[in-house]
């Protein structure tokens, strides 16, 4: 007997992208990247707060990446065959064996490093001039410092990420 054909568009749609394994392992990332982004910081390290609602999802999440397990942990380790992002004093991996290839995602990662450590020099170049330190008012110098602080955390990370992955 053959399968039923989707009603809708829609239907044929999410059918199609459900059965796509990659896909939908990007859209976990995407979703989480997305929710770390608008300021909590997910799976490594997780505080209390982050852990309870990861725990309250983790069914959803399993289902729609279609996988069997799903760890938070304080620190994610040397993880060969993984795809991670770094987002904000957050790191996420996602096993990829055998589904992608890890040279092109060590070249997405540099460029990525390239980007922040950039970033990371013009603050810091900013912050060394006495002239921006006098005249700019005190909360965007702090501003500025801060976020100085969370990309070198983030280079950092993400150099670790790379090495893991060589």
């Amino acid at each position: 007997m053959a399968a039923e054909a989707p009603a809708t568009l829609t239907a044929d749609t999410w059918q199609r992208f459900r059965r796509n394994r990659l896909a939908l392992v990007g859209l976990v990332v995407v979703a989480l990247l997305a929710v770390a982004a608008a300021g909590a910081p997910w799976l490594a390290p997780a505080d209390p707060a982050t852990r309870d609602v990861i725990a309250r999802m983790e069914d959803h999440i399993k289902r729609l990446a279609g996988i069997d397990d799903l760890q938070i942990v304080d620190k994610l380790g040397a993880r060969k065959g993984s795809a991670r992002a770094v987002v904000g004093a957050s790191e996420i991996a996602v096993p990829l064996e055998g589904l992608i290839d890890f040279e092109k995602e060590r070249a997405r990662l540099e460029k990525e490093l390239i980007k922040l450590t950039n970033e990371r020099d013009g603050l810091e170049k900013r912050l060394s001039n006495q002239d921006f330190i006098s005249r700019a008012a005190a909360d965007v110098v702090e501003t500025t410092r801060a976020r100085a602080g969370e990309l070198a955390d983030q280079v950092a990370k993400l150099r670790a990420v790379i090495g893991a992955l060589q």
